[in-house]
């Protein structure tokens, strides 16, 4: 491996440090239209919720709208319409080969709800 891949597989990995990142990945990943981020935090939180864990819909909007989104749209995976408050999904390049297998680790029975 080069010095040049294992930084971009490091930087892959860093993407998918955060669960909340993975699944925002995950379910844009399925959709092929513009997403509502109300959408995606609601999305993590009934699943958090199925899990146990205590944060709002509103806690992870405001976590996904001021960290985890912009670290996605830095990195070109994803574009953000801050006027409309919509999420697209771009690309992923090598990205797709660990996305689907992280989120089923974290979750086996989560599936992101379809169009």
């Amino acid at each position: 491996m080069t010095a040049r891949e294992g930084t971009q597989l490091d930087q892959q990995f860093d993407l998918l440090a955060h669960p909340y990142r993975r699944h925002v990945l995950h379910y844009l990943s399925k959709h092929t239209t513009a997403t509502d981020m109300t959408t995606l935090a609601s999305e993590i939180a009934d699943r958090d919720t199925e899990q146990g864990k205590d944060m709002t819909r509103k806690d992870i909007e405001i976590a996904l709208y001021h960290r985890h989104l912009p670290k996605l749209a830095e990195a070109n995976i994803i574009d953000i319409d801050y006027e409309e408050r919509t999420v697209e999904y771009t690309h992923t390049g090598q990205l797709d080969r660990f996305l689907d297998e992280a989120v089923h680790v974290d979750d086996p029975g989560w599936q992101a709800s379809g169009p």
